[in-house]
């Protein structure tokens, strides 16, 4: 009876360089599951502009109801006012705040995680 090898062969005429380096094995370099300090840091960064960033959408969000609220009043009531900033709530400019943060934030964080 013939035994069986399932382990793969690789036949090579010739050969430029001295070894062959995971030929047929895993492709990926682990380190024993240490991770850098700046990975885990960037991380942290990013996880903290993730939730900057939703609580500047949260805002954006009540900042157009709000805005909606007061135009629609205004044109069923009195009419329309000339003035803009009557239609636009002083919670606009932290939601743009935290928006951009968050933008920005989560980019230095995936940069540094990737470390």
């Amino acid at each position: 009876m013939e035994e069986v090898t399932t382990a793969p062969l690789f036949e090579i005429d010739s050969q430029s360089g001295s070894s062959i380096s995971n030929v047929g094995g895993d492709q990926n370099v682990y380190f024993g599951g240490v991770r850098s300090r700046a990975a885990a840091i960037g991380r942290g960064v990013a996880a903290l502009g993730l939730a900057l960033f939703f609580g500047g959408v949260g805002l954006f969000i009540t900042t157009f109801v709000i805005s909606m609220q007061r135009l629609v009043s205004d044109i069923n009531g009195s009419g329309i006012s000339d003035n803009y900033r009557h239609y636009v709530p002083d919670i606009s400019i932290p939601a743009l705040a935290l928006l951009a943060a968050g933008i920005v934030l989560v980019r230095f964080g995936r940069l540094y995680a990737n470390r």
